[in-house]
């Protein structure tokens, strides 16, 4: 697939808040279900990374990869635009367990025209993914670490994640991507209007 990739770093302390909120809760989420919900909401308002001409949006369905001993499998999270993150978090859990346990099925292996990718647990601060034939970008997320960022003029530590997206070029451009990146970033800094 002919690809290029765009990174951006953004700011994970709002996000970090309502994490640690989740954990004093019943039912706590981690960063992986908070960007798949993210990306959902995002994606809404870009249509060209959704999966046909028609641009639908009542099944947004997105590929997550999961690691194994022996390879990696994509399975599809679905109707990420309506689940809760609880709701997703739980989605990823049993649909990672049926991964390692090898029982999915051919239906949780569909693909999805976005994809994430997170590496952030194995230490890893910035990677490329590849895209996936029938997919047109995917998301690879890494590490949230604290590093120095200016804010009012002084140099705070504050933690940060770098998000690298690559897209099919055939159906998305360089300007396009960067401004899904954007409104990503803007809706992590300010989770407010997440479907918690």
């Amino acid at each position: 697939i002919p690809h290029f990739s765009v990174t951006v770093e953004i700011i994970m302390q709002a996000c970090q808040q309502l994490i640690a909120k989740s954990k004093e809760g019943p039912v706590s989420f981690g960063y992986t279900a908070l960007l798949l919900k993210a990306c959902a909401a995002t994606l809404i308002n870009f249509p060209l990374f959704l999966p046909d001409a028609t641009h639908q949006v009542d099944s947004l369905g997105i590929n997550l990869a999961v690691a194994l001993p022996d390879g990696l499998m994509m399975p599809l999270i679905r109707n990420c635009q309506s689940l809760r993150v609880v709701e997703i978090e739980q989605e990823v859990a049993r649909l990672t367990t049926k991964c390692r346990t090898g029982h999915l099925t051919a239906d949780e292996l569909a693909s999805g025209a976005f994809a994430l990718s997170n590496l952030g647990m194995l230490g890893v601060d910035q990677f490329q993914a590849l895209i996936l034939p029938g997919q047109k970008a995917i998301l690879a997320v890494g590490a949230v670490r604290q590093r120095p960022v200016v804010q009012q003029d002084l140099i705070v530590a504050a933690p940060l994640v770098s998000v690298t997206l690559s897209a099919d070029h055939r159906s998305i451009d360089g300007a396009y991507a960067a401004s899904f990146l954007a409104a990503l970033r803007l809706l992590l800094e300010s989770p407010a209007t997440i479907q918690l």
